[in-house]
């Protein structure tokens, strides 16, 4: 599961709870992610509840801090509001996927220690663009980083888990195949103006 996120994606960071954009810290807010030396075996076999919420908290917190960006830079109010959207929804979630892991009593362990690879040095670019650029940079990352999460999550509901994070994964699925049909929307509206 991780192995696909990090291949698409790339963060070596995660932001405060409170964060809605720049540069987060190394902690989730689920406390400093545990990483062992086999992660990449054990990824192969199965990902734990742990895992799962550790790597949903380090996404949410990726796409927390592309969201603020993208509210705070975008040219287009369409795909301002596409942003501001999404970011309020990925905060209601990671919301409750902290208190997931309180009520499960979960130690959330990430298997790898950069599951969203380039997170940062992505954000970075983006800082330089302006205008149409950024706007359509942002919505590439944006449908990039929701397609690659949305397959995980995909790939964990197929994995043992409890009930309890099964459902979470099936709220998180619906809400990321939302966000994935409004952005390519916006983008086919783009494009058919250009």
């Amino acid at each position: 599961m991780a192995v696909a996120l990090a291949a698409s994606l790339g963060i070596a960071a995660a932001c405060t709870p409170d964060d809605d954009g720049g540069v987060g810290s190394p902690d989730t807010a689920l406390g400093t992610a545990e990483v062992s030396g086999d992660a990449l075996a054990r990824i192969a076999v199965t990902l734990t509840d742990e895992n799962v919420i550790a790597l949903l908290d380090t996404t949410y917190d990726a796409l927390i801090e592309l969201g603020g960006l993208a509210v705070s830079r975008a040219h287009d109010p369409r795909v301002r509001e596409v942003a501001s959207d999404a970011l309020t929804r990925h905060r209601e979630l990671r919301a409750e996927n902290l208190a997931l892991a309180q009520e499960i009593k979960a130690s959330p362990k990430l298997v790898e220690t950069e599951p969203i690879e380039r997170h940062h040095e992505v954000l970075e670019q983006l800082r330089m663009q302006s205008g149409q650029q950024f706007d359509r940079a942002y919505l590439e990352r944006s449908i990039e980083m929701h397609e690659a999460l949305l397959s995980e999550v995909r790939e964990s509901l197929e994995m043992p888990g409890t009930v309890r994070v099964r459902e979470h994964l099936e709220r998180v699925a619906a809400t990321l195949e939302t966000d994935l049909t409004r952005t390519r929307e916006l983008v086919a509206v783009r494009s058919a103006e250009s």
